[in-house]
């Protein structure tokens, strides 16, 4: 297999909102990291009037567009990209947020962990403002940044989850594990894929390279109304057992007792009892 063939076998799905397409730092960076290949996008927009007039290529990119004015996360975003691969023969997966920065050593990393290794699941060192934020450590539905810092090659997946961003995953590996939880369409998204993964396949492939990320889950900045509804709906999807409703529930009541303490607000505790646990607009 060669690079080309390699990047031929790819979609790369990007979930955008309220971003033009011409803005899109995952699209900008992914054209100018994959030199001389065609690459298939599938663009998910869950923008409200932003896309009107889609390209069908930019650059070396071949767009495949699909609109949705409903807002339904990135769940949803991902699963529709997987269905697009199926149906276009493709074999690999990778997932991006609108504001991931891709470089070329990305892929040459990836092409040689492929080649010479066949995982099923490949993630880069994925950073936030300097701090590492992907892989993390995973207790109690819980993640938070490692102290030690992982080598790169196969690493198990045990007390450690992943963030979406990067991540490249076989499609009939994504497929056998019943790709992303729409019902977890936001926050928790990621880890609740991954707990899912790891029951088919305890391990991850840790590339050698760097990429760059905006984590807006870290921000504690103007309280943010339909954002905190979405995080509470999001994390109530993942309630599946006791183990969840336990774990999730602390997580979400912390953050919520935080949120109402930093901007002196009662409206996040509101927000908590209407959406997590009375569970409105399940």
């Amino acid at each position: 297999m060669t690079y080309v063939d390699l990047i031929s076998e790819i979609l790369f799905v990007v979930v955008l909102y309220k971003k033009k397409i011409a803005e899109c730092e995952s699209l900008v960076t992914l054209e100018e990291s994959v030199d001389g290949c065609n690459i298939d996008v599938f663009i998910y927009d869950n923008s409200p009037d932003y896309n009107l007039n889609v390209p069908e290529t930019i650059g070396n990119c071949r767009i495949h567009y699909l609109g949705d004015l409903e807002n339904p996360g990135v769940s949803k975003a991902y699963n529709s990209g997987a269905v697009f691969a199926k149906k276009t023969g493709k074999k690999w997966l990778i997932l991006c947020d609108q504001d991931t920065l891709f470089q070329d050593e990305f892929f040459m990393n990836l092409y040689a962990a492929i080649s010479n290794f066949n995982p099923v699941l490949l993630a880069p060192f994925l950073y936030s403002n300097s701090m590492l934020i992907s892989p993390c450590g995973f207790r109690l539905n819980y993640g938070y940044p490692l102290k030690l810092v992982p080598r790169s090659g196969f690493n198990k997946l045990n007390g450690i989850s992943l963030l979406n961003s990067g991540l490249t995953v076989s499609l009939e590996a994504y497929m056998n594990c019943g790709g992303y939880n729409e019902k977890v369409f936001l926050d928790f998204a990621d880890f609740d894929f991954i707990k899912r993964f790891k029951k088919i396949c305890p391990t991850f492939y840790l590339l050698d390279v760097k990429l760059e990320h905006h984590l807006e889950s870290t921000r504690m900045q103007a309280f943010n109304k339909e954002r905190f509804i979405k995080y509470c709906k999001s994390y109530r999807g993942a309630i599946t057992n006791l183990y969840n409703f336990v774990t999730l529930s602390l997580i979400v009541t912390l953050r919520t007792i935080k949120l109402a303490l930093v901007h002196q607000k009662l409206i996040p505790i509101k927000i908590f009892l209407l959406y997590y646990v009375a569970d409105r607009n399940r």
